[in-house]
Parts: C-alpha cells; sequence; structure tokens
C-alpha cells in the first residue's frame, strides 16, 4: 500500500516537474512585464522604452509560448521576431549614428536592416540555452547587471532598471527552483530582445 502511494506521489512531482520546465518563463514574463509600467509611472524608464520592450517582449514571448504548446513553423517564428524587432527598433527611434575614430557614420535604413538581423539572431541563440540547467538564467543574470553597469557608468541612469527588474525576476525564480531538472525556459528569451 505504501508502495503505491510513494509511485502516485512520485508521479504527480514528475508531472509537476514537466509544467515548471514549459511554463517557468511565463513566470518571468509576466513579473518583469508587469513592473514596466509602474517604473515608467515613477519615472524611472522612458515612454518609448516602455512601450518597446512591452510590445516586443510580450509578442516573442507569446510567440515561444505557442511554440512550446504546439509546433509553430519556423517562417512563423521569425516572422514573429522580425516583427518584435522592428517594432522595437521604431520605438526606440532606429539605429542612431555610430562615431568611430572622431568620423560619424549615419547607416540609415541598412543599420535598421543590420540591427533587426543582430536582435534576431542573439534572441535565437540565447534560445540554443534552452535545456541546459541554469545555464540560460545564469546567462541572462550576468548581461543583465553587465548592462547596469554600462548604462550607469556610460550616463544612462534612465535605462538602468529595465535590465535590473529583468535580473531580479530571473534570479528570484531561479531561486525558487530547487528541483535541479528545472533551469532554462524558452519564454525566458523574450527579455534579450531590448
Amino acid at each position: 500500500m505504501h508502495l503505491l502511494a510513494a509511485s502516485s506521489i512520485f508521479q504527480m512531482l514528475e508531472a509537476l516537474t514537466r509544467y515548471l520546465l514549459r511554463e517557468g518563463g511565463v513566470a518571468i514574463v509576466i513579473s518583469f512585464l508587469f513592473v514596466l509600467p509602474i517604473i515608467t509611472l515613477a519615472d524611472l524608464l522612458p515612454l518609448q522604452v516602455l512601450i518597446a520592450t512591452w510590445v516586443a517582449g510580450a509578442l516573442v514571448a507569446i510567440v515561444g509560448f505557442m511554440d512550446d504548446h504546439g509546433h509553430i513553423a519556423a517562417r512563423w517564428r521569425l516572422l514573429g521576431h522580425f516583427s518584435a524587432a522592428v517594432w522595437a527598433l521604431f520605438w526606440l527611434g532606429g539605429m542612431p549614428p555610430i562615431t568611430v575614430f572622431g568620423m560619424t557614420i549615419d547607416l540609415g535604413w541598412m543599420g535598421i536592416l543590420v540591427a533587426a538581423l543582430y536582435l534576431v539572431w542573439m534572441l535565437n541563440l540565447y534560445n540554443f540555452m534552452d535545456g541546459i540547467d541554469g545555464l540560460a538564467s545564469i546567462e541572462a543574470i550576468c548581461a543583465c547587471l553587465g548592462a547596469c553597469l554600462i548604462y550607469w557608468f556610460g550616463d544612462f541612469r534612465e535605462l538602468f532598471w529595465l535590465p535590473l527588474i529583468l535580473a531580479l525576476a530571473v534570479a528570484g525564480f531561479l531561486f525558487g527552483i530547487s528541483h535541479p531538472r528545472v533551469s532554462s525556459w524558452e519564454t525566458q528569451e523574450v527579455v534579450f530582445l531590448d
């Protein structure tokens, strides 16, 4: 009788593990997107950054969530990713001019194309980290804290809060997961689009 109960508990834990593995990124995305309007109302984040990040992030999260629950063809995923990248670039003002050795180079539309390709490329590279225990989470935390340092010392302090909130959302979820098989989540890729 006790062996049957232990077996049932083990099966329930396995089902919970599969659920958390598949749905973990949703908690990160929801908590991150929930906080963005609050820090915008507190004048810690510019409105155009909120619009760019919130819509693009939600779009990529929805595409990732739908792909996790039923296969989406690569062309449709790429369409969603490129749409999110173009949306973010539009609201952030496109690709700024680049200064190299005192010379200013304005890439115009070519810069926007390169930036969109870069964003989608990085999004998909990050997605390859999916399934490796804790690697995607640690990578997200390190990248976000690195961005915080760059924004702070580069005098872009209005952008400091965005990666900090994301790092805290990922760290909180990573801390909350105690099962070693639950670690990284496809929907987590959303945050690196901004």
